[in-house]
């Protein structure tokens, strides 16, 4: 598992970063939300969408990460005199690390942001 994560190459830094920043406005808004003091909708959702905002930087960067892999790959391989095909799959495969780590945080992130956000509308109505 590990191997993943550090095949992510320059990426792995600012992904694992994006992630944090993440977890750090879930587990504030977790707090806020199921906190016993009342609060207005509005002190409620504010900074709720940074949830959703570091998850799609995330997606972004992933896709950034795949995309200079495969140009590094293809720049390789038009240098290279002979081509293993097994050194290109590994390649390629290396290049879509990053675009899953980032889709996935995208994926959790929009995930608990829904949640979030229907649990204070929720509370907020009544």
């Amino acid at each position: 598992m590990l191997y993943l994560y550090g095949a992510c190459g320059p990426y792995f830094f600012p992904l694992m970063i994006m992630n944090l920043l993440i977890l750090f406005f879930v587990i504030r808004k977790i707090i806020d939300v199921t906190g016993n003091r009342k609060k207005t909708a509005s002190e409620l959702e504010y900074g709720l969408n940074s949830i959703l905002f570091w998850g799609f930087m995330s997606a972004l960067l992933g896709t950034l990460g795949q995309l200079s892999g495969i140009y590094n790959a293809l720049n390789i391989i038009i240098k290279a005199a002979e081509i293993n095909p097994r050194i290109i799959a590994e390649g390629f495969t290396i290049s879509f690390v990053s675009t899953l780590w980032g889709m996935l945080t995208f994926f959790v992130a929009a995930l608990i942001w829904y949640l979030l956000k229907c649990r204070i509308k929720s509370k907020t109505v009544l």
